[in-house]
């Protein structure tokens, strides 16, 4: 690994520990500790969560049942944005709940490939910044750009 991906992953590290050993606190009380309250002049146009957790639960026989580790379903969106990554005993699930109000469902596939894409782009080229990192193909950028501007546009590295 090199020096800048190494830097990147212990920043995340990190945060990741610190967020961890903060689980026990009720989401209700940390939003009020961080003033993530909707509405006020302060409150971010968009609220955006992400989740990386690993089951908890592990497959396992007994005499008369099984106790097998399902997806949950949601609840809802408490997010206008809610990214979750979660291991599985068959594999890692992304996913991502939205706020229908304002997100189409097309936006929210095009963010979890987008996220794919950079992850893969990441385990090709160790060495490079997160700004380096590729979220789709040029064209595809360059057909996004068209269809928002409805009209031609020249693609630019992502």
């Amino acid at each position: 690994m090199t020096r800048r991906s190494t830097s990147w992953l212990d920043r995340v590290s990190g945060t990741i520990s610190a967020a961890l050993e903060h689980r026990h606190i009720p989401i209700e009380r940390l939003l009020g500790m961080v003033k993530a309250g909707r509405g006020g002049s302060d409150s971010p146009p968009v609220s955006i969560n992400f989740i990386f957790q690993r089951t908890f639960i592990e497959n396992r026989q007994y005499s008369d049942f099984t106790l097998i580790d399902l997806p949950s379903l949601p609840a809802g969106a408490i997010y206008d944005l809610n990214f979750f990554m979660v291991e599985r005993p068959d594999g890692w699930r992304f996913s991502c709940q939205f706020n229908t109000d304002q997100f189409e469902a097309d936006t929210a596939n095009r963010l979890l490939r987008y996220f794919q894409a950079a992850l893969h782009s990441a385990v090709e080229n160790p060495a490079w910044r997160v700004s380096q990192l590729r979220l789709d193909d040029p064209a595809q950028s360059k057909a996004l750009l068209q269809a928002v501007n409805n009209q031609p546009t020249e693609a630019r590295a992502i």
